[in-house]
């Protein structure tokens, strides 16, 4: 069986997006201002206010603090669009398997980005520390603050390939087995060089919350021992009890690690819009097939492989620091393991009570799973791996019973 389909989506804005602008330009609350407390902080009330001059001629630090969490709307912001297709082929095989192989893809177009209005052109002095007079200072410069809009230019494209196999139950077993293989590149949230070039492809690279590889399984097995089963079917009762007639059941995960950046947070960048990141001079990928989770713990990847950016003009006061050449996710943080198994049986007790028995196992193999590395390339621990994945549960067994009637 051949099967595909294409398809455009429309998402407005919904009331999360708005919820944080209630009180920035174009939505804003009303609020008022005493003229008494004006005079008291010797503010010129005669004077115009703008949002150039906020306080009127007032307190430089006050009209910046006021404006420390502006952000506003761009002029133009279409509703996000996401355009899909997927090419699918199934087919059965023998009597109970069935194969299934896909492909699916997603481009979306129009995602909301914040891009810092107030932020400077890349120079060679740091964005806050540039003289009013610099030309390649902040637009307003009255403002120690980058301000911030949000903006509807982002994107992401999605690409996958999945391949499943199916068992439907029969003989007393079944299963479920897919796997799929995806890359997912978009445009980081906050823009880096957002006054001399917002959709700079230096933001753009792989999205940290998917993982390229995802495995997937999960089986009912009937154990085939005991009456009616292939063997032991002429086993006595007490037998028949203990060890027959169990039903085994699983599900797991496995998925790659996801792809991690490292950062340099040390000194501002050119433009002081956003976190810099480190550069990086090797490759930086290490081998832990033969290590032990502590020893991978301690050194995931070589630390070696990223230094701090240096300044762009070490002769200036308060010199930025180059944006840092290491790329979006070129770290790769641990792989995540998931497994959970039960086992139960039913007894019947006369003609109308049934009990239920199920032994539960939750990690039974009790395999810890790594978090992701410090990724601060002037942090101690640079490379180092301090917490357990926020998923991983240790080993839990548990007993349940139930009786029917």
């Amino acid at each position: 069986m051949i099967r595909g389909g294409f398809g455009i989506y429309f998402a407005d804005l919904t009331y999360n997006e708005f919820q944080d602008e209630m009180n920035a330009p174009p939505f804003t609350r009303r609020a008022q201002l005493s003229r008494t407390l004006l005079i008291s902080q010797g503010v010129d009330v005669n004077s115009a206010y703008t949002f150039q001059n906020p306080t009127a001629n007032g307190s430089t630090a006050g009209a910046a603090n006021s404006l420390s969490s502006i952000g506003g709307f761009a002029e133009s912001y279409p509703s996000q669009r996401a355009y899909t297709w997927n090419f699918t082929l199934e087919k059965q095989v023998g009597g109970s398997l069935a194969a299934r192989a896909s492909y699916l893809g997603n481009s979306t177009r129009h995602m909301s980005r914040s891009v810092r209005l107030n932020a400077c052109p890349p120079g060679s002095v740091e964005c806050l520390s540039r003289p009013a007079t610099d030309a390649a200072g902040r637009t307003w410069t009255q403002f120690d603050t980058t301000l911030g809009r949000h903006a509807a230019d982002g994107e992401a494209n999605y690409n996958s390939v999945e391949v499943e196999l199916t068992r439907r139950f029969s003989n007393g077993f079944l299963f479920d087995i897919n796997y799929a293989h995806s890359r997912l590149l978009g445009y980081q949230f906050e823009a880096t060089n957002p006054v001399a070039a917002p959709l700079w492809r230096y933001d753009y690279g792989p999205v940290s919350a998917l993982p390229a590889d995802i495995l997937h399984w999960n089986y009912v097995l009937e154990m085939p021992l005991g009456r009616s089963r292939r063997f032991g079917s002429h086993m006595n009762r007490v037998a028949e009890a203990i060890v027959g007639g169990w039903m085994l059941s699983g599900l797991g995960t496995w998925q790659s690690g996801v792809p991690l950046t490292v950062t340099a947070s040390t000194g501002q960048s050119p433009t002081g819009a956003t976190a810099n990141r480190a550069d990086r001079i090797a490759d930086g990928r290490l081998d832990h097939t033969d290590d032990s989770r502590g020893a991978a713990a301690f050194k995931w990847f070589d630390p070696s492989a990223y230094v701090l950016p240096g300044y762009e003009d070490p002769s200036v006061t308060r010199p930025a620091r180059r944006f840092g050449t290491a790329g979006i996710g070129t770290v790769i943080g641990p792989s995540f393991f998931t497994y959970d198994m039960t086992l139960q049986k039913g007894f019947t007790i006369g003609e109308r009570w049934r009990l239920q028995t199920r032994i539960e196992a939750f990690n039974p193999f009790n395999i810890p799973m790594l978090g992701n590395p410090d990724l601060e390339v002037t942090s101690a621990n640079f490379g180092r791996i301090r917490t357990s994945n926020p998923n991983y549960t240790p080993r839990s067994i548990q007993l349940g019973m139930r009786l029917e009637f």
